[in-house]
């Protein structure tokens, strides 16, 4: 947090209709904030980038505007949808 590039902000959630994280992570789903568009863009590539080649760490990866989503690879994509229509809200 507040490294040159990295995120500025940040929240993690549980959504309480799935149990924690295949790891035991109780706050899988996070938002994560950026000064600019382009460290958010650098971001998503890096993150998909590594869990692209495991499917155990496969997440939703969703950007809009200088946030980025990231959803448990457990919520359904209905699910995921919703979250997509409430952070393209902001």
């Amino acid at each position: 947090l507040g490294r040159p590039g990295q995120y500025i902000g940040k929240v993690n959630w549980n959504d309480l209709r799935h149990p924690p994280g295949e790891f035991g992570d109780d706050k899988p789903n996070t938002i994560e904030a950026f000064a600019t568009m382009a460290d958010m863009a650098k971001r998503k590539d890096y993150i998909e980038q590594v869990t692209g080649a495991s499917p155990m760490f496969l997440q939703y990866i969703t950007p809009h505007k200088k946030l980025l989503m990231r959803l448990d690879k457990g919520i359904t994509p209905d699910q995921a949808a919703e979250y997509k229509r409430a952070l393209e809200s902001l």
